[in-house]
């Protein structure tokens, strides 16, 4: 999991990044977790080279890289509300 400790001003950008070694899994999921830590929300996932966004966060994160080994997670203009914990899944998985 990831975490933004501290927002320097408001409109800065933060880049997270995750990776991994399993050469079979081809897909990298990125989570939100709600404020209320009720439950997590799904931002976007990198599926080979496709990079997909959620149509909710399409104008608030960008995804990169390559589902097959690591991906980032660009997150723009930082406010408050995205002082949450980031969480991204590796996993083997076919996107239909």
């Amino acid at each position: 999991y990831c975490n933004i400790f501290r927002i320097i001003s408001k409109l800065d950008n933060a880049e997270l990044v995750c990776e991994h070694n399993i050469a079979t899994y081809t897909i990298i999921l990125w989570y939100k977790q709600t404020q209320a830590n009720h439950g997590f929300i799904l931002l976007g996932y990198i599926w080979n080279k496709h990079n997909v966004s959620e149509d909710n966060f399409s104008q608030k994160i960008k995804l990169d890289g390559y589902g097959t080994k690591s991906g980032s997670l660009k997150i723009k203009d930082l406010e408050a509300s995205d002082s949450v914990m980031y969480y991204c899944a590796a996993t083997q998985c076919d996107v239909q």
